[in-house]
């Protein structure tokens, strides 16, 4: 349940932020925008690998920059710790189902139209008025979609616990898909004994 929660709740705030802010008009948007999407592109076991790389506890980069910039006095194990693996393990899927949110929520964003934002900023509503009284309400459907299909795809996220924890240390990283492939490993291996 955490790791469900904690992921879906940020993946969609990080991709509705991002979606709002790709709304804009900006030199280069198209090239950052083609750069967020590199990371949902790539299989779950490459972003596992890369992942395990940045958190390695001996050379890992994230160990380094905290490090480096003195918030971090002794290095984190952050995939052998079992106060810290579940959390590792929820970072990288973050990073992961974001540009997926954003994309649709973009789609969502650019339905709305621009009139309808014209008209009430000629009434006086600043940005954060037009937000809850335009933008959230237009966005109900995609809203409730993209919160549906983001609880499907972290239920189902094995490859990234296969790729970082396995569900260790000491089981502080099992989630519901790790603890499945578990129990059919432990019952084909019952089954061939026999």
């Amino acid at each position: 349940m955490k790791f469900v929660g904690i992921s879906v709740a940020a993946q969609l705030a990080i991709g509705f932020a991002l979606a709002l802010f790709f709304q804009q008009d900006f030199p280069g948007s198209t090239w950052l925008r083609g750069l967020f999407l590199a990371g949902w592109i790539m299989p779950a076991l490459v972003v596992g690998a890369v992942w395990s790389w940045i958190l390695a506890g001996d050379f890992g980069v994230l160990n380094h920059l905290l490090m480096s910039f003195g918030l971090l006095e002794d290095r984190v194990f952050w995939l052998s710790d079992p106060d810290v693996a579940l959390y590792s393990v929820i970072i990288a899927n973050i990073w992961l189902g974001v540009p997926f949110n954003m994309i649709l929520l973009s789609v969502g964003l650019a339905g709305i139209p621009a009139d309808i934002y014209e008209a009430a900023e000629m009434d006086g509503a600043n940005g954060v008025q037009r937000f809850f009284t335009i933008t959230l309400p237009m966005m109900r459907a995609q809203l409730g979609a993209v919160i549906s299909l983001g609880v499907i795809f972290t239920l189902q996220q094995f490859d990234l616990f296969a790729a970082l924890t396995q569900g260790g240390p000491s089981n502080a990283s099992t989630s519901s898909s790790t603890g499945a492939g578990n129990c059919r490993s432990s019952i084909t291996r019952s089954v061939s004994v026999r």
